[in-house]
């Protein structure tokens, strides 16, 4: 598995389309460098040439030969494209190459997911974590998969390997705890929660979905003290007064409930919208 994300990660986590720049410059700026061909078309990808880039990975494959990686990569860059088609025959040919590596499973896994084909998404997923049993990230992504296409308890499983694989990723038993309460399985999400707030102790939202387990699993006051350490933290995240307004409000503590209402009414759209979300965790919408 490479050590870092592919271009289309980077564009699709951060909801960036990269400009292209047509630049002589930078065409003759690469032409002039030390950096190898792929480095090269990496370059060209990076500035939104895609063209040029694609026949960058070409002239690799043509000068090293019809690996398992420069065909992933060549796929890589279709895919950045939205050449699906171009990108699975390409990875096709990755995988046929015989190397077992886990990337062309991977981006044939994404080819599939966009067509709407989750289950032959999760089987080439399942492939590559044949290749790379020890790789966490992967039993994520398919965790992931399987939750968005309606199988939450086989992404648990999965997700529970991740944390397994990577016990001090804060991020992955962060995901575990939101899907355990998805599941109203509330006690286990707070036991996650808690690994994730010990690895990451100050993340204001870990104490809010913390409040939202404490709250499902019927320990009420040690979800106000959730609450109140999040809003402690980040007290420009108003949703947590919304948030403490709901509890107070459920448990009759009228006082405390006044406090918050007026720092609770300055909410705006967005933070209305994440607070139905948590009250419907909490089973108060």
């Amino acid at each position: 598995m490479s050590d870092h994300p592919s271009y289309e990660e980077i564009t699709n986590l951060f909801g960036l389309a990269i400009p292209a720049i047509d630049s002589p410059e930078l065409e003759e700026a690469l032409a002039e460098s030390d950096l190898t061909r792929e480095e090269k078309a990496n370059q060209l990808l990076m500035a939104g040439q895609l063209e040029k880039a694609i026949q960058q990975f070409k002239k690799v494959i043509e000068e090293s030969g019809a690996s398992q990686e420069n065909l992933s990569n060549l796929a890589d860059a279709y895919q950045y494209g939205d050449m699906l088609p171009q990108a699975l025959r390409q990875y096709r040919k990755a995988i046929k190459a015989g190397e077992n590596r886990p990337e062309p499973h991977v981006g044939l896994s994404e080819v599939f997911r966009k067509h709407g084909r989750y289950s032959d998404a999760a089987q080439e997923l399942e492939k590559a974590i044949d290749a790379d049993p020890d790789n966490a990230h992967l039993r994520y992504k398919l965790a992931e998969l399987l939750r968005s296409a309606g199988f939450p308890e086989r992404a648990l499983r999965n997700v529970e390997m991740a944390v397994i694989l990577a016990p001090d990723d804060a991020f992955y038993h962060t995901w575990m705890a939101d899907l355990l309460i998805q599941l109203k399985r509330f006690e286990p999400a707070v036991d996650a929660l808690r690994a994730a707030v010990e690895l990451s102790p100050g993340d204001d939202y870990l104490y809010i979905r913390t409040a939202v387990a404490f709250w499902g699993a019927g320990r009420r006051q040690d979800a106000l003290k959730a609450a109140q350490l999040a809003g402690d933290l980040n007290p420009e995240r108003k949703v947590v007064d919304g948030l403490m307004l709901a509890f107070y409000e459920t448990i009759g503590d009228h006082a405390n409930a006044d406090i918050v209402r007026k720092s609770a009414a300055k909410l705006d759209d967005y933070d209305l919208f994440e607070l139905q979300r948590m009250l419907q965790d909490c089973g108060l919408a």
